[in-house]
């Protein structure tokens, strides 16, 4: 009885160890995810006041310090 008792707390405190674990990435995962959401609310904004358009605007990267714009 006591051995049951005892394996079931270690597994319990596995459990709680395992999910503390996690928690700092399910936090990033959420706070990048909150970032794409309003990078794109952002964004239809702009097209919508029609400073932005998807046909005529080039794909940008940031490479250091400088914005390298590419071109088809």
């Amino acid at each position: 009885m006591a051995l049951k008792l005892r394996d079931r707390t270690r597994g319990s405190l596995r459990n709680i160890d395992n999910a503390w674990k996690a928690e700092p990435k399910h936090r990033a995962e959420q706070k990048k995810l909150i970032q794409d959401e309003r990078e794109r609310s952002e964004f239809r904004l702009l097209q919508q006041a029609g400073l932005v358009t998807t046909s005529l605007t080039p794909p940008m990267t940031l490479r250091g310090n400088s914005i390298l714009i590419l071109s088809f």
